[in-house]
């Protein structure tokens, strides 16, 4: 079994509902890499410029991107606060999911109280390969 990490840097401005999906899928894959099949462990969203009232997010993955066809249905998660920089969060959700599909899958997130930039996310997963 071998254990993977694949880093996502979005960028990407989460609101209060909703928005475009997210696409989680390396750049530069060869023909042979585009099919996803492991245990997906974790999810690790880092985001910046958090709202200090907010205390969770709620996170969406999807096959499709308009966000119908659920592999993780809508989950919440508390924020880890930065001890130096007080509007940098880290939310991880922690499932175990089986997933052999083609890429990409497709991250939503939304926040409960005010704007924040989606700045990385981590997919931790494992492989029988």
């Amino acid at each position: 079994m071998r254990f993977y990490n694949l880093r996502l840097s979005p960028n990407e401005t989460i609101s209060t509902a909703y928005g475009t999906a997210i696409p989680l899928q390396p750049k530069n894959l060869s023909p042979g890499d585009r099919q996803f099949s492991g245990i997906l462990s974790t999810i690790t969203l880092r985001m910046s410029g958090m709202d200090s009232q907010e205390i969770a997010i709620t996170a969406r993955l999807t096959e499709d991107t308009d966000g119908d066809l659920c592999t993780m249905p809508d989950t919440s998660c508390g924020l880890s606060r930065g001890l130096t920089t007080s509007d940098k969060t880290t939310s991880v959700f922690k499932f175990e999911a089986q997933f052999n599909d083609e890429y990409p899958l497709n991250l939503f997130v939304k926040t409960g109280i005010a704007e924040a930039t989606l700045d990385e996310v981590i997919l931790s997963y494992r492989m029988d390969r």
